[in-house]
């Protein structure tokens, strides 16, 4: 990730194994929805294609790899309520961080850091906790995970988790996670006493408002 304009002052705030957990954790979620994509619609295209030879060996060659684990009533994809919940979740976290996008502007960074002609951001969803970007982040991310590793998902469904193979991607994909949420929980901190010694009473002002970092009445 390219460093803040103008940058002014950076923390040691993680931001190299951010970036990494965050790239890991992406493909890895984009690949499952991937393999998803395909086999709802593979066997679609099958019986559209009238039993095309071509269609019909990808969808077995794909079946065969990929789901071949399973039991013939397990194979389905299905949508449970905790599914459902986890993309939910998935579309509350993107929705609160797109809000602090557009409320910080210039302001925000991948990287703990004040710029030139830094001011407090104390409106928006920053006028209802300090960090929201973080507790939109941490909500998006465990509605992920709630989605592709819960009853089912083509994870769980092919049972491709009981190959050898497949934890070389699932533990770095754990491991990401846990950094992302971990980062998650550390930096509000961080930033709050960066941003106190900066702006001090202006900061106190707003903390005294706004007095809890991630979840309201919480913490």
């Amino acid at each position: 990730m390219p460093p803040p304009p103008k940058e002014r002052r950076k923390l040691n705030d993680f931001s190299a194994v951010l970036a990494k957990s965050i790239q890991v954790f992406k493909y890895s979620c984009w690949i499952h929805c991937l393999i998803e994509t395909i086999t709802l619609v593979l066997p679609v295209l099958s019986q559209k294609s009238n039993q095309s030879s071509t269609i019909t060996w990808a969808t077995n060659a794909f079946f065969e790899g990929f789901l071949h684990s399973a039991s013939e009533e397990n194979k389905a994809i299905f949508f449970p309520p905790l599914r459902v919940l986890g993309a939910l979740f998935v579309l509350s976290g993107s929705t609160i961080r797109y809000l602090c996008y557009r409320e910080l502007g210039r302001h925000f960074t991948f990287q703990v850091a004040l710029l030139d002609d830094h001011f407090l951001i104390t409106t928006g969803p920053y006028g209802i906790v300090r960090h929201p970007s973080y507790i939109g982040g941490m909500t998006m991310n465990i509605g992920m995970l709630m989605w592709h590793a819960t009853p089912g998902s083509w994870l769980l469904q092919s049972k491709f988790y009981t190959k050898p193979v497949a934890w070389l991607g699932i533990i770095p994909t754990l491991f990401s996670l846990s950094m992302l949420i971990s980062i998650e929980i550390l930096r509000p901190r961080m930033e709050d006493e960066m941003l106190k010694k900066e702006f001090g009473k202006k900061w106190d002002e707003w903390a005294s408002r706004v007095p809890y970092r991630l979840v309201p009445g919480v913490y």
